[in-house]
């Protein structure tokens, strides 16, 4: 399976138009980041990050993520996951 992995300032609950999925952060920022999903059946797509943090982000820095997923048994082609809160030390 394909997901977006989006990034957004604060939490939200936005409704997206033609589906029953929510988006949960806003307003957008960054790149939106498209990710294969690796798993050996239907349901089973998993994915690690990992990284380092740039230089200059503040040492107490919040950003919120959500992903949606590619879901051919879903009513409009997606799922979605919750809004995920990420805070840098």
């Amino acid at each position: 399976a394909t997901a977006l992995l989006v990034f957004g300032q604060d939490e939200a609950a936005l409704a997206i138009e033609g589906g029953p999925c929510t988006l949960n952060v806003a307003p957008l920022i960054g790149p939106t980041l498209v990710l294969p999903l690796s798993g050996f059946g239907p349901g089973q797509g998993e994915l690690q990050l990992g990284g380092m943090m740039p230089n200059g982000i503040p040492s107490l820095a919040q950003l919120y993520l959500q992903a949606f997923v590619a879901d051919g048994g879903a009513p409009s082609g997606f799922a979605s996951t919750q809004g995920l809160e990420l805070t840098t030390f």
